[in-house]
């Protein structure tokens, strides 16, 4: 791919001091979701409350049996439990729904109806008199997300199904023996599904493996955009969509055909945030502020950012998971508040008025170990005394210094992609191999290995993860005896 950099003239991201803890760090926390003004989140299973601008934390809802998740309708909440109950609850006291004899892993509330995924992959469509209808033609479901009465359904092994209310309307299935990955999607507020997908085998010139599809329940596929990199988040607002990538970069795709990129970190890109004239984005234990394609401020919390809530006053509420612990906190981030200046940081733009995209080999690690030592003698340039004048000499020896210098970074290698056959239970135990990856100019000093949760499970350059059927990617991040760092990311299918 060509990129035309632009480096923007703020090169120095200053450190926003506008944060307040409002709630935890908490280990009974279970549950959030972000309601209008406010966060509401499950505690010890039994109370939902909420946390809104005036800073105080209200227990709205008592129960007396656990659940497992929630979702706000606008009057009160679904409920579902591991028991599969749905129960819709107010100050009013609870309500039965319905019981789909399954444990409840998640609810949506669209128009007049709302939608359950349960622990085995099903998606259920229900009102609130109890009448449901099991979605059927799909395969085993891994997430979704909705627009109004329209909901968008994410498989296991890469099908992407639209479904208005408790009807299928379109479907997209990879081809037989073929792999891909479906998701994360969203609705862009015209109701057109916008969507990432990765095709994990052999891609074709109209399938590239990094894409974004366009959907609309009129039409079905209506748009195909290729990407550079594996897609980790997407947000819509009324001019287009933000995309974050697993490398730090996050793009904005407008309506009218205009891209343009932010570098923002090397890191995944987990959430982003859209409003008014501010983009917020977490990534690693930082939420970055741009505005107007620009970083404007970063902002350091003691978890992962999860979700983002705007409040009434401006401020918007940052919920944070440590992954060390689980544990759960909440915080108010002013955008507007002031900043400390930092070290001087570049962040580089790319931007194009359209979406023509042209192959470029990508050579950053063309050499090997072998060669790359070589490469470094070379630049310690050997001076005969007398061959040259003593300002040349000088210039000889600070050129020599500088390549000694110099840190080139590790390279990360998590392995091949790969799809595996489940043992008899749906599970199997599979080893991931790091140990290819190298630092050209020194040692590699830390491994560490990311789930999808962005946990670090493991410490060595190989480890064995037991996993059960579905598509699972994992990152290999690599830190050489300089602190430079790098990333892999590897794909494994279990059939």
């Amino acid at each position: 791919m060509i990129i035309n950099h632009l480096l923007l003239d703020v090169t120095v991201v200053r450190t926003l001091d506008a944060i307040e803890r409002l709630l935890g760090p908490s280990e009974s926390i279970t549950w959030i979701d972000a309601i209008p003004s406010g966060i509401a989140f499950l505690d010890k299973g039994r109370e939902i409350s909420t946390l809104q601008v005036d800073d105080e934390v209200a227990t709205e809802i008592s129960m007396d049996r656990e659940v497992s998740c929630f979702t706000h309708d606008g009057i009160g909440f679904l409920t579902g439990d591991q028991n599969g109950r749905i129960n819709h609850v107010s100050e009013s006291g609870p309500e039965e729904v319905l019981n789909l004899g399954s444990p409840i892993s998640k609810i949506l509330s669209g128009r007049g109806c709302a939608w359950a995924l349960d622990e085995a992959g099903s998606v259920t469509w229900f009102d609130k008199s109890g009448k449901y209808k099991r979605i059927e033609g799909i395969e085993e479901i891994s997430d979704v997300c909705h627009h109004g009465d329209e909901l968008a359904a994410m498989g296991v092994f890469g099908g992407l199904y639209m479904i208005k209310e408790g009807s299928l309307i379109h479907s997209s299935v990879p081809d037989e023996g073929l792999a891909e990955i479906a998701g994360p999607s969203v609705f862009m507020p015209s109701g057109v599904l916008v969507t990432y997908r990765r095709s994990l085998d052999e891609m074709s010139d109209d399938r590239p493996e990094n894409r974004i599809e366009c959907w609309s329940s009129d039409r079905g596929h209506i748009y195909t955009h290729e990407v550079d990199n594996p897609v980790a988040s997407i947000t819509a607002h009324e001019g287009g969509v933000v995309i974050g990538d697993e490398m730090g970069v996050i793009t904005f795709l407008e309506d009218g055909g205009g891209l343009r990129k932010v570098e923002v970190d090397h890191q995944k890109i987990n959430l982003i945030y859209t409003s008014d004239d501010i983009t917020l984005v977490g990534s690693w234990f930082h939420v970055y502020g741009i505005r107007q394609g620009e970083v404007m401020w970063k902002a350091e919390f003691d978890g992962m950012p999860s979700t983002f809530s705007r409040l009434d006053d401006g401020r918007f509420a940052v919920v944070c998971e440590n992954p060390s612990n689980n544990h759960i906190s909440i915080f108010a981030l002013d955008p507007h508040g002031p900043l400390l200046e930092d070290p001087a940081e570049d962040y580089e733009v790319d931007e194009r008025e359209n979406f023509i995209y042209e192959p470029e080999h990508d050579s950053r690690f063309e050499h090997t170990p072998e060669e790359t030592s070589e490469l470094l003698s070379q630049m310690a340039i050997e001076v005969s005394p007398g061959a040259i004048e003593e300002e040349d000499v000088d210039l000889l020896v600070e050129l020599s210094s500088m390549a000694k210098k110099i840190n080139l970074p590790p390279v990360a290698d998590a392995g091949e992609d790969k799809t595996l056959k489940s043992d008899s239970d749906g599970t199997l135990v599979v080893s991931l191999d790091g140990s290819r990856s190298y630092d050209p100019d020194g040692e590699i000093t830390t491994w560490e290995w990311i789930d999808e949760k962005q946990r670090v499970i493991g410490s060595s350059s190989s480890i064995r993860v037991k996993l059960r059927q579905g598509t699972h990617s994992f990152t290999l991040r690599v830190t050489d005896d300089k602190k430079s760092t790098s990333m892999a990311i590897v794909t494994i299918r279990i059939t």
